[in-house]
């Protein structure tokens, strides 16, 4: 209430009211007089009361409660529910468990270390799939405002070593993560990152000569192989065929277009070693690309680009797509003339000005990662403090921003500048381990930059 009464809404405000409240009645009930105020007939209720025992006035209590904060629906007054003649009764309660997820795993998404956070996780799903209304409440908080950090964390639940205990997987006898090196003419030297799963016996894979070659979707932002695990493991299970899938470079650590091109690179390596590679047979070989949302995405970029590529490549046998991101086409849930706002260049009206006020990022190239902002620091509070003591000494470093440097040809087609490559990746990625590279090892574009602030400073002094 005091965020409303001061008309500001902030979570500080929120907490202090809600310790305030805890503090005075813990204060009143141990310090003021046992029998209550003498208000209009309040002792006299309390003498009433006292032929009830605890459990009787504890549980009375928690009903009354109930009852209030559901009055609205006692006396028929509630809201209409949207989704009651919207989905089928099995979709329904597969969204209230997967909303109770997303919201136990969002609110403990700040907690460190992981071991703690992972179990808080699990501890706050459980209180917001029995809370279904305060789970939906949560999550259209945090969608309203999302980021990275948090899309991550509830997309990759899968990984959660709780929630994998009592997940079936279909049986596999590999399932295996190992690295692929790039075409010797890539302009990229990070490895490959696959994951190989095969159901068959291990031994029968040196005769295989079909791949199903996967890309997993995540919105271009998250998830891996290990969060698609079930899906691959069913593939292969019921195909009998090697499933491989690309653990490709996520954005912002790998802007755009780093995903396409390692995709590519991944198909272009395995046809030179006809699948040799991953243990296959070597001799005939024959690839179906597969991927779901953003990975559908990627598979039909990489079937353009060995269209358009002058180097002789053999095209996959199938595309399997699945729910594939290929245009800006809502039209499932938004009516052609609203879709038309979005994709139209320019309003139906004339609005003096406005153009110049969204065009505050014109001098930003689409592909930069944006940090020409001051960044907003907040103030240290005391659950700063608390994780600063239960965060183990080794935890790594926030990123910083720094501009990015894409990957650049020169001369001829075989000839790269190994100089220009910032290690294939935006500058969250070069923040990620720059502690741990070498000076001579660092690339030239990283160096310059250290030259110049050095510069900087010098002048300065």
């Amino acid at each position: 209430m005091i965020d409303h009464l001061f008309g500001r809404p902030k979570p500080s405000w929120k907490r202090f009211q809600v310790f305030f409240v805890i503090i005075f009645w813990l204060w009143r009930i141990l310090h003021d007089n046992p029998h209550g105020p003498r208000v209009l007939w309040l002792r006299r209720a309390n003498r009433l009361l006292r032929q009830f025992t605890p459990w009787q006035l504890i549980v009375s209590t928690l009903t009354g409660v109930y009852a209030v904060r559901n009055l609205d629906k006692i006396l028929g007054l509630g809201a209409p529910e949207p989704l009651a003649h919207l989905y089928s009764p099995s979709y329904y309660r597969a969204t209230w468990i997967s909303t109770g997820l997303d919201a136990g795993f969002a609110t403990a998404m700040s907690i460190r270390p992981k071991w703690l956070r992972d179990i808080c996780s699990v501890l706050f799903s459980v209180y917001y799939i029995v809370y279904a209304n305060e789970a939906d409440e949560k999550v259209r908080r945090f969608r309203a405002v999302p980021t990275v950090e948090m899309l991550r964390t509830t997309w990759e639940k899968a990984t959660n070593p709780y929630l994998r205990l009592v997940t079936i997987f279909p049986r596999v006898t590999i399932r295996r993560k190992f690295f692929l090196p790039r075409p010797k003419d890539s302009a990229y030297n990070r490895p490959i990152t696959v994951w190989l799963f095969f159901a068959p016996p291990e031994h029968h894979l040196v005769r295989a000569t079909d791949l199903i070659l996967d890309f997993p979707g995540g919105g271009f932002i998250s998830m891996t192989p290990e969060h698609h695990e079930e899906r691959l493991r069913m593939w292969t299970a019921q195909t009998g065929k090697p499933v491989l899938s690309i653990e490709y470079g996520k954005a912002p650590e790998y802007p755009y277009p780093y995903a396409i091109d390692e995709c590519f690179d991944a198909y272009r390596v395995l046809l030179e070693s006809a699948g040799k590679l991953i243990g296959m047979s070597g001799t005939k070989f024959k690839v179906v690309l597969s991927g779901d949302s953003a990975g559908a995405h990627i598979v039909v970029n990489v079937m353009l680009k060995i269209l358009e590529t002058q180097i002789s490549l053999p095209k996959p046998v199938a595309l399997v797509l699945n729910y594939a991101a290929l245009d800006f086409n809502f039209t499932s849930w938004m009516s052609p003339t609203n879709l038309r706002v979005l994709q139209s260049e320019q309003s139906s009206g004339h609005i003096p000005g406005i153009a110049e006020q969204k065009d505050h990022f014109g001098h930003i190239s689409p592909l930069s990662m944006v940090g020409d902002r001051k960044m907003i620091r907040r103030r240290r509070s005391w659950r700063d403090t608390l994780r600063t003591l239960t965060s183990p000494t080794t935890e790594r470093p926030p990123f910083r921003h720094r501009p990015s440097v894409p990957a650049v040809k020169m001369g001829g087609a075989d000839t790269v500048s190994q100089d220009t490559v910032n290690d294939e990746a935006g500058s969250m990625a070069d923040a990620e381990s720059e502690a741990e590279v070498r000076e001579e090892d660092r690339p030239l574009q990283a160096r310059k930059q250290k030259v110049q602030r050095w510069r900087y400073h010098l002048g300065r002094g």
